[in-house]
């Protein structure tokens, strides 16, 4: 054991301090106490300085400073080198271990955000231990290399991250070129395949219509397991419904040959999570699985309501007169209706009572998962908040008497257990499909799951273009606004779409893209042609209140279209005809007609949101028309409804906009779009003045009758007869 001996100062003044050296550390004793520490107590090798009295000796340690004085004069050449050496054995493989650890993460994974934030705190504590001490001590040499790589990484940068992202994602493109071509019937584009790899702590994918994002979904979870990184009940698939769930599940066993990962639903994982906290599943009302009954449950509580107080029965007739847009006139006392139970008789018989309780049906729903206060000076939001708060105790009281929750009280409780972490997620990597029609419950359940689990990580896939369901509580902004919700992001853009040719893709783009709420994406169309592929048809609508028959097939649209498609195609082709609301489709009977005029055409109808995620190889479009029942639809929200929605942005029709801009790219080859002349909507306008499409009227052919009674009365008046024209392009 070596010691630092005092100057002839230190032997004067401080007789019985001493200071040894061996290869564990330090010894520092006096006559009372005796200190050891290791060199890796040592935050950094023992300081020589100079003074009058003797060197003094300084170091450190986490908890505290030391400051030794008068010491020998000579310390600093009998000892400096050997104590700096003695602490750098002690703590290079701390250093070298830090070293390896972001070679390791830079080469084996993809470097999350996380992964840098970890990397520079560890680098911040090295430097503080090795610089600036060690580039002007005798013992540099031998650590020289790590010295220079922790310099470098003490100037971490953005640019270095993206580096080593971009070089680990190039290895694993090389390393699973095999499997992101045969994954899917035709290999993956590049920027699926980079999708598929990204592994940042949250990721969002934005995907265009027909971009291949399901295909992205299933070569993720392949390309997951084959590289290694997770085993499939690593992974959490949420799909939004049941329907779209099954569709994956078959999906991923015909491309990944296993039934191992099945995709879920909100509801199912809310499910899982109450059966493993409470030991058994929780029983789900009837009222959560049929929509009928939960509005005729409603409707009887109104019922119920109005009998048992006459407050209530005011307030209900009050609101039905205010707010039922098909309310002729009020519904008043009289002689004849002298009670609140007569009048409410005569609104039962109308179909208003039903109509409100779908209303309130949905309001029931919306506020539990809303999570708000209703605190309003509208005079109709505190007239709805009147009949909705005694319908909701009412109905939280049925469920619980019945022991039973609804499919709202799932994801909220499945929440609560989280939050409380009396459940820890499995899962490490967590996908959402169509993240544009989350809700912020929804939202707030996946990241409480994403943060339940230690290196765990989201990824997201949505299109905000496609952003349609706001009337059921989705939120855009959780996607245009991903990063400000979930932390930082990585994005990536699906930009080639397989779907529609470039001409619809040119209209529907600019089309959406006139709203800046709407993200910035440049999408490409595989196939190319030269024409416009998107046409209005102008007509003039025909019909009697005693036909059944929508105006399309009344004056001809409809056949016009389909037997020039039957023309132009060679071979079997898909139709899909689409309108807003269903009751402007064809009836069953109409398109079983139709189907046996054009036998060569598959013919289907649907409403546009009905039609999302499907595609046809033409679409004509119905009741292209303005109007309250037109599109945009003008027909307005009831108040208490739009006061629990997420807020809208606020360009003019912006949901309806993007409802368009789905119905426009259900189709690969051309849409056409039918339009009643003297009535036609806004969207056909603006398509008309800013797009390049084409436009072509449709011209009635008259009755016998009509015509012959025409051209008698040209014969009185000598006129000449105008030519027709039987629907012209």
């Amino acid at each position: 054991m070596n010691s630092i001996q005092p100057s002839i100062f230190g032997r004067i003044f401080t007789p019985h301090r001493f200071v040894d050296i061996n290869q564990q550390g330090l010894v520092i004793s006096n006559k009372t106490q005796i200190t050891s520490l290791s060199w890796c107590d040592l935050t950094s090798p023992i300081s020589y300085e100079y003074g009058v009295l003797g060197q003094t000796l300084r170091f450190n340690t986490d908890s505290k400073h030391y400051r030794i004085w008068m010491r020998a004069y000579g310390s600093n050449r009998a000892f400096k080198a050997h104590t700096d050496m003695l602490w750098v054995k002690s703590n290079i493989a701390v250093l070298n271990e830090m070293l390896s650890k972001i070679n390791h993460f830079a080469h084996t994974q993809f470097l999350r955000q996380s992964y840098v934030t970890d990397i520079k705190k560890q680098v911040d504590e090295q430097c503080k231990r090795w610089l600036p001490w060690i580039k002007s001590s005798d013992v540099l040499t031998p650590v020289s290399t790590q010295i220079k790589l922790l310099e470098q990484y003490s100037q971490w940068s953005d640019a270095l991250t993206r580096f080593f992202q971009h070089k680990y994602t190039q290895s694993q493109l090389e390393r699973y070129n095999d499997f992101f071509n045969c994954v899917e019937a035709n290999p993956l584009t590049e920027q699926q395949r980079r999708a598929c790899i990204i592994d940042d702590d949250n990721n969002l994918v934005l995907a265009g219509a027909g971009t291949g994002k399901t295909s992205v979904l299933v070569a993720r979870a392949g390309y997951l397991v084959n590289s290694e990184q997770a085993n499939y009940n690593d992974i959490l698939l949420l799909a939004y419904g049941k329907q779209a769930a099954c569709e994956m599940d078959e999906r991923i066993k015909q491309k990944l040959g296993t039934e191992s990962i099945k995709a879920a639903t909100f509801h199912s994982v809310g499910l899982t999570i109450i059966s493993e906290v409470e030991g058994k599943p929780p029983k789900i009302s009837k009222l959560a699985e049929n929509e009928k009954a939960k509005i005729k449950w409603v409707e009887g509580c109104f019922e119920s309501l109005a009998n048992a107080k006459p407050q209530y029965a005011k307030a209900l007739v009050n609101y039905i007169n205010n707010t039922l847009n098909d309310v002729k006139g009020e519904f008043k006392f009289s002689a004849a209706k002298p009670n609140h139970i007569a009048l409410l008789k005569e609104i039962k018989s109308g179909g208003h009572l039903t109509k409100l309780a779908t209303l309130f049906s949905q309001l029931i729903s919306v506020y539990k998962t809303a999570n708000i206060t209703l605190d309003s000076d509208s005079k109709q939001i505190q007239q709805a908040w009147k009949l909705l708060k005694p319908l909701l105790a009412n109905y939280n009281h049925y469920l619980r008497t019945q022991g039973e929750i609804d499919f709202d009280d799932m994801i909220i409780k499945a929440l609560d257990y989280v939050n409380t972490k009396k459940f820890t997620s499995p899962w490490r990597y967590i996908m959402v499909d169509e993240f544009q029609d989350i809700s912020p419950l929804r939202a707030t359940l996946v990241k409480a799951l994403r943060d339940s689990k230690s290196n765990s990580s989201l990824f997201a896939v949505g299109d905000d273009w496609q952003a349609i369901y706001r009337f059921s509580g989705a939120d855009m902004r959780l996607t245009t606004e991903f990063a400000a919700h979930f932390g930082f992001t990585t994005q990536t853009l699906l930009d080639r779409t397989f779907r529609f040719n470039n001409k619809i893709g040119e209209v529907a783009a600019g089309f959406i893209m006139k709203n800046p709420a709407q993200l910035a994406k440049d999408i490409h169309s595989v196939a190319k042609v030269t024409k416009p592929a998107v046409s209005v048809l102008k007509t003039l609508k025909s019909g009697s209140a005693k036909n059944t028959k929508i105006a399309e097939l009344n004056n001809g649209a409809i056949k016009h279209l389909l037997q020039g498609i039957k023309g132009h195609s060679g071979k079997p082709v898909t139709v899909y005809l689409l309108a807003r609301f269903r009751f402007q489709l064809p009836s069953l009977a109409d398109i079983s007609a139709l189907q046996q005029e054009f036998s060569t055409l598959h013919i289907e109808c649907d409403t546009f949101h009905g039609s999302k995620g499907k595609e046809a190889d033409y679409v004509i479009i119905l009741a292209m028309n303005g109007g309250a029942f037109g599109f945009p639809s003008t027909k307005s929200t009831p108040q208490i409804l739009e006061a629990l929605l997420p807020a809208k942005d606020n360009f003019t029709h912006s949901e309806e906009r993007r409802l368009f801009y789905v119905a426009l790219t259900r189709a690969k080859h051309k849409v056409y779009i039918i339009t009643d002349d003297n009535n036609p909507s806004c969207f056909v306008d603006e398509l008309i003045n800013e797009h390049k499409i084409e436009v072509f009227e449709l011209k009635i052919k008259r009755p016998l009758k009509a015509l012959q009674k025409l051209l008698n009365t040209v014969a009185q008046a000598s006129v000449r007869v105008p030519n027709y024209v039987v629907h012209t392009y």
